[in-house]
């Protein structure tokens, strides 16, 4: 009887600790899928910015004098004004700024935007459209069956299109994505923003399984789904 009662309290105490093991697992993975979405709507709601960068850029505009044909310019990174400049003010110190509708991609080193003295001018827009850029990322995937975390890193970009090389919890990814920050105003909702977050489809060609035991997983491996440009 003690031996039995013996054993049966071994047990309850292995039992406790596997279950906290367990429960320490299910935790982290919580954790790893609740990561990229809290980041996925504060990076899609309220956007990023590298104020490191901005100082150094607003350094650069401050350095650069205005030509005589130019009424004010304006710098823009990431989707913010850092610098301004102007060689005409109104009485009271304040200055009216045209907007333009080009389109200033995040991924651009910065933007300059020069608006001429006269009002029926052209407003000169300076900014790289295209090209390599190195930004990471954190989103989801659907493939295979299953909603997967990833993180990638965007390589390539083309007005709103980006090209990036990711891993997801199951494997490796290849992503096109679209930045949805023009969709808030086609909605009719403008004071929506929606700044870095993006779309994306792309392929996931093998998992981890695969390469190291062969094992073919169920679904597609083409996939869809959402990321936030840091």
């Amino acid at each position: 009887m003690k031996k039995t009662i013996s054993f049966l309290g071994k047990l309850k105490g292995g039992s406790s600790k596997l279950f906290r093991i367990f429960w320490i697992i299910f935790q982290i993975r919580i954790l790893i899928f609740a990561a990229p979405l809290l980041l996925s709507l504060a990076g899609g709601f309220f956007g990023w910015s590298s104020w490191q960068d901005a100082k150094f850029w607003k350094a650069e505009a401050e350095r650069i004098s205005l030509d005589s044909e130019t009424r004010a310019k304006l710098i823009f990174y990431r989707n913010r004004l850092i610098s301004k400049q102007a060689l005409e003010a109104h009485k009271d110190g304040t200055i009216d700024y045209t907007t333009t509708s080009d389109y200033i991609p995040p991924e651009a080193p910065y933007a300059e935007v020069l608006i001429p003295k006269d009002p029926s001018g052209k407003i000169d827009v300076k900014v790289r459209k295209f090209g390599l850029t190195f930004r990471p990322g954190i989103g989801y995937i659907y493939a295979h069956d299953r909603l997967q975390p990833a993180i990638d890193l965007k390589l390539l970009y083309l007005y709103r299109w980006g090209v990036q090389p990711g891993i997801a919890t199951r494997g490796p990814t290849l992503a096109l994505s679209r930045h949805l920050d023009d969709m808030p105003r086609r909605m009719g909702v403008p004071w929506l923003r929606l700044d870095n977050l993006e779309l994306q489809g792309g392929w996931q060609p093998v998992t981890w399984r695969e390469i190291t035991g062969g094992i073919k997983p169920e679904g597609y491996k083409w996939f869809g789904g959402v990321r936030v440009n840091f």
